[in-house]
């Protein structure tokens, strides 16, 4: 199995738990699962500010406006957790 980042060790549990198995980053694709950073710059601080949350939005709504047929967001990780 490849080496996988804690956020797609935690999609690959939550798509276990639903039936779905999943060995890699290939199988989450072709389930057709996105995956993206909702903050587009790097952090200066350990943790994200709201600045760089709020200067990040339109670009991640550009993101996602270009899967017209999106039905879900899972958001994940620092800022899912305080927002």
């Amino acid at each position: 199995m490849e080496s996988l980042t804690p956020h797609i060790c935690r999609l690959q549990s939550r798509c276990s738990k639903a039936g779905i198995e999943v060995s890699g980053i290939q199988d989450i694709l072709n389930l057709n699962i996105y995956i993206t950073n909702a903050v587009k710059t790097p952090k200066s601080e350990y943790a994200v500010s709201k600045e760089s949350i709020e200067e990040s939005l339109p670009y991640l709504e550009k993101e996602l406006e270009l899967f017209p047929n999106l039905q879900v967001v899972m958001l994940m990780g620092d800022v899912a957790k305080r927002h």
